[in-house]
């Protein structure tokens, strides 16, 4: 009885010391946790939950932005998103505790048609021009309640995924690590301006989505370092093993017949893969069965061609489009997460709309989220449609700068790609807007660079 009374006590104190923040925040913490395991179990698979609350984040964010002289890097930070009874709540936590915390109404059909209305919009600019209000066709029967400029969604949208208080710390980061809900990470969060001004956030920070809390802790923990990287000299170094990299396959099986030939996917694998120091595997040798067979074995998997997001059906309709003599060409995401990627790789979906899928609580079931699952460490993935011969280019870049060194890799790397795919070629969004990071870039422990 005695000892019932000293445990009884201690967490009446524990309870009693918390302020009414960190208590919703425990609380939302661990409602993460068990969305997310139920949209693993949509998935088919198993998840067990963590006990993760504040104490035990923060201690996280210390390990992750800790240097290899023991500093803690102040210019992280990590935005953790929960939605329920129609608000949207905010925390922004770093090395020194919870900067930001902010809740917005907002509904989960606003979001999805935001999302959509800001698309479209892209692409109409892209295409005429910031014209007008008015929308035509499909799209409008769609989203009529938000027919809205790029001109004024932009700072909507920035206002509801950036509030003041959130987007007056960020302006002092440099890396920002993401827990996304629903369809957030379906916004092209590049081109978002939180400062109120014609700054991107793409200008300011890099930043990455993680896949949930047990991926960020895992590339926290000291004593799990990547076996991807070495120290040397100051230098974090990922040393490529076995590059993977496809182009165009021959889209003429019994599912990819009807696919438009991708020569600019061609070009850009045959230049990736002279980067990588590796031959490109393209048309009628990229057979569904050798590569699925070759994924486990390589840390660099970089994939050129066609894909497709199937909101109906995520886990089967979904494919990336390679090819099969002799029956269907597409892996799905299903095919994928039962995959066993060993080598924690790299993965680059230059592909159309890779990094969509159908929407749940805690977000989004797709390609991406299969790699993803079946270890991959980083997912390069689209969030539309994208031009053939603009992506090859991009790719390019954003290979080159993946040999320099920066910290948060590759994210900042990315991040390096797109400045200077503006600065010299495009600045149109719908270009380098397209694309954004899925997964937990490596700690900041050092300045890191890919090595062929």
């Amino acid at each position: 009885m005695r000892t019932f009374l000293i445990v009884l006590s201690f967490y009446a104190s524990h309870l009693f010391a918390q302020s009414p923040d960190e208590i919703l925040l425990d609380r939302q913490l661990r409602s993460y946790e068990v969305k997310f395991k139920n949209l693993m179990a949509t998935r088919g698979l198993n998840y067990h939950e963590g006990e993760v609350d504040k104490v035990k984040l923060l201690d996280v964010i210390g390990s992750y932005c800790e240097d290899s002289f023991g500093e803690k890097n102040p210019d992280a930070a990590v935005l953790f998103y929960h939605f329920e009874n129609d608000t949207l709540y905010h925390w922004l936590l770093d090395v020194s505790g919870v900067r930001a915390r902010t809740q917005l109404p907002v509904t989960i059909d606003s979001l999805l048609a935001l999302e959509n209305t800001l698309k479209y919009n892209v692409y109409r600019d892209n295409r005429f021009g910031d014209l007008s209000d008015e929308v035509r066709g499909q799209y409008q029967a769609t989203t009529k309640k938000y027919r809205i400029q790029s001109k004024k969604s932009i700072p909507l949208i920035s206002e509801i995924l950036f509030p003041p208080p959130v987007a007056t710390v960020l302006a002092t980061k440099k890396y920002l690590v993401i827990l996304p809900i629903l369809n957030l990470s379906s916004f092209p969060y590049a081109l978002l301006r939180p400062w109120r001004s014609d700054k991107t956030l793409i200008d300011q920070l890099s930043f990455s989505f993680a896949h949930n809390f047990s991926q960020f802790f895992k590339e926290a923990d000291p004593g799990q370092i990547n076996r991807n990287y070495r120290l040397s000299g100051g230098k974090g170094i990922f040393q490529v093993q076995q590059p993977l990299v496809i182009g165009n396959p021959l889209f003429a099986d019994g599912c990819t017949k009807g696919l438009a030939p991708l020569p600019g996917a061609e070009e850009e694998a045959t230049r990736v893969a002279r980067l990588l120091h590796t031959t490109a595997t393209t048309q009628a040798n990229v057979k569904l069965k050798n590569i699925v067979g070759e994924l486990p074995r390589t840390n660099i998997i970089y994939l050129a061609t066609h894909g497709w997001a199937d909101t109906s059906d995520p886990l089967d309709k979904s494919y990336i489009a390679l090819y099969d003599s002799g029956g269907c060409g597409f892996l799905t995401p299903r095919k994928i997460q039962e995959l066993r990627l060993a080598k924690e790789p790299l993965v680059f979906l230059s592909a159309c709309q890779s990094g969509l899928g159908s929407v749940h609580d805690a977000g989004i079931i797709g390609l991406a989220r299969g790699f993803l699952k079946a270890g991959a460490q980083s997912i390069t993935m689209s969030l539309w449609n994208v031009d053939d011969q603009e992506t090859a280019t991009l790719m390019r870049i954003y290979l080159e700068e993946l040999q320099k060194p920066h910290l948060f890799f590759p994210a900042e790397h990315w991040r390096q790609a797109v400045l200077r795919y503006q600065k010299e070629h495009k600045k149109d969004p719908m270009y380098w807007a397209a694309f954004q990071n899925f997964g937990v870039p490596f700690r900041l422990l050092a300045p890191t660079y890919l090595q062929p």
